[in-house]
């Protein structure tokens, strides 16, 4: 009886010290509902909340797990979902959270994770190392040390705690399958070690290629150093092997389609990712915010000092210098760090630090009882490094969360929340929101539940990319905005709506004829675009042949827009003209003069200029960016596409730039484009036609009537992935502008369907039924054939071979992980 109520106090402690300290720590910053803070910030703010809308949005029943109009002209979540961990378990937590909630809620939803990871590691503590319950307390320590240290308060708002709760159960369960069931039976740990590990590949792609690595150093030193003088076990490394691919064959469904997109990204098309050049170009660059590596590891100073100072010559102490040794390595050699994460990184250096954590506490931990033995001495030194090690971690969380403190400028979700208001039910992938002056960070559509191409989920195609550039949006890394343009642009892309912050100008004196006031919140002024949505455009495939032949653009928007529009709207609305200046003195205040003849909207797009001020007609111009509204200087970081100048008419235009320069003397260039609103209007309105559509989460029909020998031209982000028929025929889809949807249409009328299906998801399907057919016939024959049989003789000749192929595989991981960044690194920066 009092051994039950010793671990039910011990299992309870867990529980109770990892949420006082969290709450503490809470009510320190202020975090609702202890102020007004919440806890997202940086890009856990930016991408990791709006993904989650999108989560909430599929299990409530209104979207695809796989795909989402409303960001990217059509996006393919598939990457998406395996790079923010959306299939985690964990995000079951939105079923029970309402939408508005879902940014408050985070403080609950972090917590479990905590809980989540601090019991895995007490599970692990307690039935691997500290058998005995007089090491209570150090299970307690450890627990919560996994639970609370500097990656957690770190990296709390990514999903790449969901998978560091899972580490524990997945090395527990890979420790009882090595040592318990070597023979080929499916036994209990088998099965616990495939389902961890598929989940791991189910949940987050980026930290299952370092599990695999973990996975490699850790199996390679219990094999080979942990044995001792007992006989390798041969049939332990062919299962190991045997239920790792399996399991990544079980996942193939989700993991496949991921893959692929992940690996098409703009994001992963750098040369970095090619080859033994991109290899050895990666061990020369340079990490950034490395100071955090040395945070994590200082985390757990105190247990490595404990890990350090208590070694003594044992044998079986070799086997744990070399898992702390492999996990601490990539803090001093930032080239092995980099080989880890597979490519350079932007902030968030050593993802995996869990693993660190993991790693030093436990081969700590497995110091405890020679060290302590039966001495109250060494008892109380050892309770208090215990004592230190609490007070660093709250001094380390007081110091590390930095909370959103949501002030009147700075909102976002509550802003994207206030666009979403008016535009409700409004908005489709053919009447897209357009932020026209940048004054929100660029996920807000799956906040707002509107449509534009605005998105921030790093995973965009490089043609996505490029034609958002070629037409003169704002464009930085893998950001895709949906700022700047011209009124011509908007239209091909299917813009209706127009919001703009009331802090800057735009609005007052831009706005085209075509543009009606639609609504206005308390932070924004909402504009409807009348010509947008009710029209369809078509090119007949002999334009489209000609075109094809060149289809190269120049770094001239305006001219690329026309080439276009002309093919769209048969004619070139944007008179533009291109302006030189030297990289010197000369070029530090330029200026110049322009007539409007008749109504006229000007637009300036200058990716040469440097922090530009821009004054027309004596008025400084606003350049709203979602970091500043108030920001004066152009290019902006999210908004530095074209801008407009304003809409004038008959009248003269001075133009004033004052910007930084250098003294290279290069000549730079600034275009000038002006846009008789009129004239575009009257060209859409002749060349559009109308089409009737219905859309579903993932499919679209639509219905046109034509005269045959044409392509309808769709503003919908185009990849294979995309499935077409035409009056129930396949049809193959082609590209304009490398990304803009054409569907080749029949003569009369045209009954268009469109479904989406990513890229590997029918192979990864027919995978993942194969891989779970011979789980269960693996099941069936253990449950058959419980004697020794042929099966076992068959599969001792197996774990012969497949150790010889390990020891082979590992070599080279460490060689190519470890001993030549190491090297190349010393040579590098010492020699």
């Amino acid at each position: 009886m009092k051994s039950k109520k010793n671990t039910f106090v011990s299992r309870a402690a867990v529980g109770c010290v990892t949420t006082a300290i969290f709450l503490l720590l809470c009510i320190i910053k202020g975090i609702y509902p202890f102020g007004i803070a919440t806890l997202d910030t940086v890009d856990f703010q930016s991408q990791w909340i709006p993904a989650y809308y999108h989560v909430w949005d599929v299990l409530h029943g209104d979207g695809s797990a796989f795909f989402d109009w409303r960001v990217g002209g059509g996006n393919n979540f598939a990457g998406v979902s395996a790079q923010f961990s959306l299939f985690s378990p964990f995000n079951l937590f939105f079923l029970f959270v309402k939408r508005s909630w879902i940014e408050k809620s985070m403080i609950v939803f972090l917590l479990i994770k905590l809980l989540a990871m601090g019991y895995g590691m007490r599970w692990f503590l307690k039935e691997q190392i500290l058998k005995e319950e007089r090491y209570g307390i150090y299970i307690l320590a450890g627990s919560v040390g996994y639970a609370v240290n500097g990656y957690t308060l770190l990296y709390y708002g990514m999903g790449w705690l969901d998978v560091a709760a899972i580490l524990p159960l997945l090395c527990y369960f890979f420790c009882r399958m090595a040592e318990r069931e070597g023979d080929w039976h499916l036994g209990k740990n088998t099965l616990g070690y495939i389902v961890c590990l598929t989940l791991v590949f189910l949940i987050n792609i980026p930290q299952a290629y370092m599990m695999c690595f973990f996975l490699i150093v850790f199996a390679g030193g219990y094999f080979f150093l942990k044995r001792q003088d007992q006989p390798l076990k041969k049939n332990g490394i062919l299962k190991f092997g045997l239920t790792s691919l399996l399991s990544l064959g079980i996942a193939a469904v989700i993991f496949l389609p991921a893959a692929r997109a992940m690996l098409g990204s703009y994001r992963l098309s750098s040369e970095e990712y090619r080859g033994i050049s991109g290899y050895f170009l990666l061990l020369r660059q340079d990490g950034m915010d490395a100071v955090w590596k040395w945070v994590i590891l200082g985390s757990v100073a105190v247990p490595l000092l404990f890990f350090v100072i208590s070694g003594r010559r044992k044998r079986e102490h070799i086997w744990q210098w070399y898992l702390v040794a492999a996990m601490v390595l990539p803090v001093f050699f930032e080239a092995v760090n980099l080989i880890w994460h597979r490519g350079t990184y932007v902030c968030f250096p050593m993802r995996y630090g869990y693993m660190l954590v993991f790693a030093v506490i436990c081969m700590a931990a497995a110091r405890v009882p020679d060290f302590v033995g039966d001495s109250r001495v060494r008892r109380n030194i050892l309770y208090a490094f215990l004592g230190i090690w609490c007070v660093q971690m709250v001094a380390l969380g007081i110091s590390l969360i930095q909370p959103e403190t949501h002030t009147d400028e700075t909102d976002f979700v509550g802003d994207a929340t206030e666009i979403g208001q008016p535009l409700a039910g409004k908005t489709d992938v053919f009447h897209k929101a357009k932020l026209a002056d940048g004054a929100i960070d660029n996920n807000y559509p799956l906040i707002a539940e509107s449509t534009s191409y605005s998105n921030y989920l790093h995973l965009m195609t490089s043609e996505q990319i490029r034609m958002n550039t070629l037409l003169g949006y704002s464009q930085v890394w893998t950001r895709l905005s949906d700022t700047g343009g011209t009124l011509a642009s908007d239209i091909m892309l299917g813009y209706r709506y127009y919001v703009a912050s009331k802090a800057g100008s735009w609005g007052k004196d831009t706005a085209a004829d075509s543009l009606w006031p639609l609504a206005e919140t308390e932070k924004f002024t909402l504009w409807e675009n009348a010509p947008v949505g009710d029209r369809a455009f078509f090119i007949t495939k002999a334009d489209y042949e000609a075109y094809a032949v060149t289809e190269a653009y120049t770094e001239n928007v305006f001219e690329n827009q026309n080439r276009l529009s002309e093919l769209l709207f048969h004619t070139t609305p944007i008179d533009w003209k291109k302006e030189t200046y030297l990289d010197d003195q000369t070029g530090a205040e330029l200026s110049y003069r322009f007539y409007a003849d008749g109504k006229q909207i000007l637009y300036l797009y200058g990716k040469d200029l440097q922090q530009a001020e821009i004054t027309v007609n004596g008025e400084r111009l606003y350049v709203p960016d979602y970091n500043d509204l108030y920001n004066e200087s152009y290019p902006a970081t999210g908004n530095q596409g074209i801008l407009s100048l304003g809409c004038f008419s008959d009248e003269d235009i001075t133009v004033e730039i004052r910007q930084s320069v250098g003294d290279s003397g290069a000549e730079r260039a600034v275009f000038f484009g002006f846009l008789d609103p009129q004239e575009l209007l009257e060209a859409v309105d002749a060349a559009g036609r109308a089409v009737t559509y219905e859309l579903d989460r993932d499919s679209c029909k639509l219905t046109v009537e034509s005269a045959g020998a044409e392509y309808l031209m769709l503003p919908v982000n185009t990849d294979s992935g995309w499935y077409c028929t035409v009056n129930g025929e396949e049809r193959a889809i082609s590209r304009l502008a490398g990304n803009l949807m054409l569907v080749p249409l029949d003569e009369g009328t045209n009954e268009i369907t469109l479904c989406y299906v990513p890229r590997g998801m029918k192979k990864g399907a027919a995978v993942t039924s194969m891989a779970l057919m011979l789980l269960a016939g693996w099941g069936v024959l253990s449950r058959l054939l419980r004697r020794k049989s042929v099966l076992d003789k068959i599969y001792a000749g197996l774990g012969c071979a497949a150790a010889d192929i390990f020891v082979v595989v590992y070599a080279g991981f460490l060689l190519v992980v470890y001993v030549i960044p190491v090297v190349y690194t010393i040579y590098l920066r010492w020699i």
